[in-house]
């Protein structure tokens, strides 16, 4: 035997001989073709042969069975009938496969390896599935094809996660590149990623600041304040960390900025992610803002989560006066604690409370909030939590700290409240339900209305 193709054409079951149309086989042969036959059928990945020149099937395996909707081992005698226009095999475009393009007419009349390629195809009950597959000639001593070979696997999962991960990349690329926030990636000090906002808020070209130090728009005198805190994400693992600090644009003026910042993977590397607000103008009129809505007191317990006061940009407008105007937006002063799995969420929430003067105490980690509450239950005065977090979820969180305080006020925020029956937000202590995404008026009024003022 010349080679693994023609040892494998030499065995494989009914290969016509030329003396007498069919392979005759010494008791050798057969213990090979007996370990060969039960090593392809107990195969994880689905196994096809067939036979030059009719391209028509000879072998399936009980994984190729089951990858294309058949259960069981009936139609394995019939399958020897069976030729490739019968089966449904179409590319990732949808168009179906003509007859000569698919894998193994491919290999056994051009001759042609094929390796990782993609289709679809669709099963007896309708289901489409995605499969990876490769396909090859088999080649026998006389350098005749004999046969093809074509194995596969289900990507279907694989394909959709990949879909999913694909178009959440592109929804947070869109909502980074227009937040009102700067936002920036840092990987060892240097500037990886900055998006728009940023770049005005520096003054310089957005290309200008990849891979500079962050440490250039930072006054000296806080270079020590944003180290300590990097160090403090490091050590601990806390998913966000606030802090306020002087930076420094292009043009060499300084500007009040409240960065907010948690740990992720860059590129495969650790690295920051950073939200930058300016908050000059803030600060000015925030006496003015407090006269109006009373004092804030912002309250944090060390190692018990963190506070966030990352402010998004409201309307600045002036409301409308007149017959049938009213203030929606209700301010407060109170304390509240968030929680919901998702950083971009208790960001894009704690910054909207923190801007019509509540304190904000965020958490991305259930299991952690209720810990939290458990040490000091007073000093919250009102818990916004969402619906699906893994591990606890905000059913269970309400329960547990309303067994703790019975009369703290909770609201549930989730795009599926609208499938959370009355009575289990009830037993709950819930006081109110909130879909995604969050309208800063129902919020606010929400809260009110809960609190009883």
């Amino acid at each position: 035997m010349e080679s693994k193709t023609a040892f494998l054409c030499d065995i494989l079951p009914f290969v016509p001989s030329k003396s007498n149309g069919r392979e005759i086989m010494n008791s050798e042969e057969d213990i090979q073709f007996t370990l060969l036959h039960s090593s392809l059928n107990a195969a994880p990945i689905g196994i096809m042969i067939a036979y030059a020149p009719d391209v028509r099937i000879s072998f399936i395996n009980k994984a190729a069975f089951a990858i294309m909707g058949y259960h069981d081992n009936t139609s394995l005698d019939n399958s020897r009938e069976i030729l490739p226009h019968e089966w449904e095999i179409f590319h990732v475009d949808g168009s179906k496969h003509e007859e000569s393009e698919l894998p193994l007419s491919r290999s056994i009349k051009k001759g042609e390896t094929i390796n990782n390629s993609l289709a679809i195809i669709h099963r007896p009950d309708g289901e489409p599935r995605f499969l990876r597959y490769s396909s090859a000639p088999v080649i026998n001593s006389e350098h005749e094809i004999y046969a093809g070979i074509v194995h596969f696997v289900d990507v279907t999962d694989e394909i959709l996660i990949q879909k999913r991960l694909e178009e959440s990349e592109a929804k947070y690329r869109r909502l980074i590149e227009e937040a009102h926030d700067g936002v920036i990636i840092i990987s060892k000090t240097l500037i990886k990623f900055a998006n728009n906002e940023f770049a005005n808020l520096i003054g310089r070209p957005k290309k200008e600041l990849i891979n500079t130090s962050i440490f250039e728009y930072v006054v000296p005198g806080d270079h020590a304040t944003v180290t300590k805190h990097y160090k403090e994400r490091i050590k601990n693992g806390e998913p966000v960390r606030q802090m306020k600090i002087k930076g420094v644009e292009d043009n060499g003026h300084h500007v009040d900025v409240e960065i907010s910042a948690s740990m992720i993977t860059f590129e495969d590397k650790p690295a920051t992610l950073a939200f930058i607000r300016n908050i000059t103008d803030h600060r000015k009129s925030e006496k003015e803002r407090k006269s109006m809505s009373g004092n804030t007191h912002p309250y944090s317990i060390p190692g018990q989560g963190t506070k966030f006061a990352v402010y998004l940009p409201v309307a600045t407008s002036e409301p409308e006066t007149g017959a049938g105007s009213s203030e929606k937006i209700l301010p407060g002063n109170e304390r509240i604690m968030i929680v919901d799995d998702d950083d971009a969420n208790v960001l894009s929430i704690s910054g909207l409370l923190e801007d019509i003067g509540y304190a904000t105490f965020g958490f991305t980690d259930s299991q952690k909030a209720l810990a939290s509450f458990k040490e000091a239950p007073d000093q919250y005065d009102l818990i916004c939590t969402d619906y699906t977090m893994p591990n606890l979820s905000g059913i269970s969180l309400a329960k547990s700290i309303s067994k703790i305080r019975n009369n703290i006020p909770i609201l549930l925020i989730s795009g599926l409240s609208d499938v959370i029956s009355e009575q289990e937000t009830k037993e709950a202590g819930i006081r109110a339900k909130l879909s995604k995404p969050i309208d800063l008026d129902d919020l606010s009024n929400a809260i009110k209305g809960a609190l009883g003022s």
